[in-house]
């Protein structure tokens, strides 16, 4: 994608009234993109507007009149650590040794390799007697996994669906036993560990019958047996104060990393992880390009690139910041999680996650040692 429009000559906006933005922030012609579901037609549409690339995001010639201007980040008590969450006797079970994925062996594309994130959990149910790999969660203690409420919910008290098992350390789902490329002096990653789910714990005000909301998609499963933790299993780092907060803005002009087992551009489930990355978008933003869907409390908003986007099968894995710390070491964030999708998953239309980041005091309710 980029590299056609890198082939493509850009304009310069010489006519008065208008500005060179990134394509979310100009309706209009977002809007016509998004409606193209061939990306070279598409292209074309945008040849007489393009005027730049801004991280990988095309930069367009827009009216100032249509030009959608991030939200203000509010300066006030929220902004302040929230002794609440630091105090809570449960505090102490997150976030130990996490965040650290083998990202300095990672040079690009969109296949990860194995061990660059050992924190993401396949989720296998029964479904009518045959065994599937349907959602995606997070380790984020030794004991608990984070998902989509949406993920959980109908596997409770459901005989044609349950939820079985939960694989962690594994990278081809169809293999049992993950080695890094024939070039990689790595060693194999062994076996990945199978856990059996003991407790399901959905958000009390998530409905699964609202389907175009999903508000409160949240869900915490709880492990029969603790985790052993290595190298290739950990945990992802949770946004809370002293460490990372999302309400002071850090993510604005971010990329932002989703990765799981999800459908790939071709209409097939991926055996292997495979990661993608998406811009965040504030919710003013958001809300135009996706004709007027707000963003609500609970929830992020992240994509709008053609072919690049969560998918199917990706529903309850993490949305992730990698942040780089004091020590120069770049540790990763789960900010959101892969809630709600709208149009096909080769559709340049933004998704909606949930924001972890409103839901730590729900966590910390919910989780014990």
């Amino acid at each position: 994608y980029v590299t056609l429009v890198t082939a493509l000559r850009y304009r310069h906006c010489f006519l008065e009234g208008l500005q060179c933005v990134d394509l979310p922030r100009c309706p209009p012609i977002a809007r016509a993109v998004y409606q193209n579901p061939t990306l070279p037609f598409a292209l074309i549409q945008l040849r007489e507007y393009i005027c730049g690339l801004n991280r990988g995001t095309v930069q367009v010639c827009c009216h100032s009149n249509s030009v959608i201007y991030p939200t203000p980040k509010p300066r006030d008590k929220e902004m302040l650590p929230d002794t609440s969450i630091i105090s809570h006797p449960n505090f102490n079970l997150i976030n130990r040794n996490c965040g650290l994925g083998l990202t300095d062996r990672i040079v690009g594309g969109m296949s990860a390799l194995p061990g660059e994130f050992p924190w993401l959990v396949a989720l296998q149910y029964e479904v009518f007697g045959e065994l599937q790999y349907l959602c995606g969660g997070t380790l984020i203690s030794d004991s608990y996994v984070l998902t989509a409420a949406h993920c959980i919910a109908p596997a409770i008290n459901n005989s044609s669906l349950k939820l079985v098992s939960l694989r962690l350390g594994g990278y081809n789902l169809s293999s049992e036993e993950d080695c890094f490329p024939d070039n990689s002096n790595d060693p194999c990653l062994g076996p990945p560990r199978d856990y059996v789910p003991s407790e399901l714990v959905v958000h009390s005000g998530f409905n699964p019958n609202d389907k175009t909301k999903f508000r409160n998609d949240v869900a915490l499963i709880r492990l029969q047996t603790k985790v052993e933790l290595s190298e290739y299993i950990s945990p992802v780092c949770l946004p809370v104060p002293g460490r990372l907060t999302t309400k002071k803005g850090i993510l604005s002009g971010l990329n932002l990393t989703v990765a799981g087992w999800g459908m790939t551009e071709h209409s097939q489930m991926s055996n292997v992880i495979m990661k993608v990355r998406v811009p965040y978008l504030d919710p003013e933003i958001c809300k135009y390009n996706l004709r007027g869907r707000l963003v609500l409390k609970g929830q992020l908003c992240a994509g709008g690139k053609p072919k690049m986007n969560a998918c199917n099968g990706d529903s309850g894995g993490p949305l992730i910041a990698s942040i780089l710390s004091s020590s120069g070491t770049n540790i990763c964030y789960q900010v959101g999680i892969v809630s709600i999708g709208f149009g096909s998953c080769i559709s340049s239309m933004p998704s909606i996650y949930t924001d972890v980041e409103d839901f730590i005091p729900w966590i910390l309710d919910h989780i014990r040692d």
